[in-house]
């Protein structure tokens, strides 16, 4: 896995504060009644830069507050319930796309292995849309490193997003990059995991 300094590659300094709303409430959403069908469907990216982009604008909260932040929009409901060997509780909770400036949850897949409890979400963010033309990533927060494993240019295919969980769940799709913080450094760090697919 190789480190980089995310302040040398990006020289961005981006102030912008997200509300913290990470978990879900105690009582499970109920069941989703009927899901909009959209006019057009995002395509995934690994375009390099934009992750760099994100970094920065993930970055841009503070050590004392690192990790995933988003807005849960109105309307969460659970999508389905996955059957993936070796997990329990596999549940997928969505929400109707949202924008804005501050992040807004769209897609959240909670599993359960080993009493360890994974969170992958879909994740809009208004200022990734406006410097990138990237608005949806995939990502989760797990072992104090935030780790991201698509971008999309706009609301992603559901397939898709399940399809993608199913494999980081099962261990057969790394993350592109991770975003960390070891203790006593200035900055957060980049970590890069299956750089091959990034693009230019």
């Amino acid at each position: 896995m190789k480190r980089i300094c995310l302040g040398t590659l990006t020289g961005l300094t981006l102030a912008i504060h997200m509300t913290a709303l990470p978990v879900l409430a105690e009582e499970t959403p109920a069941a989703c009644q009927e899901i909009p069908v959209q006019e057009h469907y995002g395509k995934e990216s690994q375009h390099g830069g934009s992750y760099f982009v994100l970094a920065s604008l993930l970055e841009a909260d503070g050590i004392d507050d690192f990790r995933l932040h988003y807005q849960i929009p109105d309307g969460l409901c659970l999508r389905e319930a996955l059957d993936i060997e070796g997990y329990e509780n596999v549940s997928v909770f969505y929400a109707p796309p949202a924008k804005g400036f501050e992040q807004q949850l769209h897609y959240k897949i909670d599993a359960v292995k080993d009493g360890e409890q994974r969170s992958i979400v879909v994740i809009y963010n208004g200022m990734l849309a406006m410097s990138a033309e990237l608005g949806y990533y995939v990502a989760e927060f797990r072992n104090d490193e935030i780790l991201m494993y698509a971008l999309y240019d706009d609301v992603p295919r559901y397939q898709d997003i399940r399809d993608m969980s199913v494999r980081i769940l099962s261990g057969e799709f790394p993350p592109a990059v991770g975003l960390s913080w070891p203790e006593g450094s200035p900055e957060a760090l980049l970590d890069g995991y299956d750089t091959k697919r990034l693009t230019k």
